[in-house]
């Protein structure tokens, strides 16, 4: 993959980190999706998502932060039932809150106990030492994503950096809206916490 554009993209975007405040991204940024992970193992999918934080500005050492991730995951896997990873650590060499993407369509083998089957889906939290980021409730909208039963499909069906972009930013949206929408006894929908 030609890298320079990926940084010419950031560079002419000139946007703040959508990750920043209270607001949870509504968008995401294709030079951080990778739509076919090559890697089957672990650390090696683990390192090309951290490439692409790398390689677009959010990390500025790509070594001990791949290194954070790795004990991170040591310590409690991430691994969800649904064949999704949500791997994520604080770093000093984090710059700003960021979120790789990559899908494999061969599986990666992520080593949980409690999961064990390939991962398809993984969701690379890349979290500053210093500041307040809002890391948590990202993950968790993300987590309950998967409690729709179309979603996993229709994300799987994607093949571009692009739609995977506009399919995660439309159902978070949606997810989102239905949120702030009452439901019949006047409440508000309640959605689960995420928890690996």
């Amino acid at each position: 993959m030609d890298e320079a554009p990926i940084k010419q993209k950031r560079k002419s975007s000139d946007r703040s980190n959508s990750f920043s405040g209270d607001v949870l991204p509504l968008d995401f940024e294709a030079g951080l999706v990778i739509p076919n992970i090559r890697s089957t193992e672990r650390m090696g999918a683990i390192k090309e998502l951290v490439d692409r934080l790398h390689l677009i500005g959010f990390v500025a050492n790509s070594l001990p932060f791949l290194q954070s991730v790795l004990d991170r995951e040591h310590l409690e896997s991430t691994v969800m039932a649904t064949g999704i990873a949500f791997p994520h650590a604080r770093c000093r060499s984090v710059s700003k809150l960021g979120l790789a993407f990559g899908l494999s369509r061969h599986g990666v083998a992520f080593g949980s106990e409690r999961f064990p089957a390939p991962v398809n889906i993984i969701a690379l939290m890349a979290v500053p030492v210093i500041g307040d980021s809002p890391y948590i409730p990202v993950l968790a909208k993300l987590a309950s994503l998967f409690q729709d039963t179309d979603f996993r499909p229709g994300l799987m069906r994607c093949g571009t950096p692009e739609e995977i972009c506009g399919y995660l930013s439309r159902r978070l949206n949606e997810k989102i809206a239905n949120e702030l929408t009452p439901t019949p006894d006047g409440g508000r929908q309640v959605l689960p916490s995420y928890s690996p």
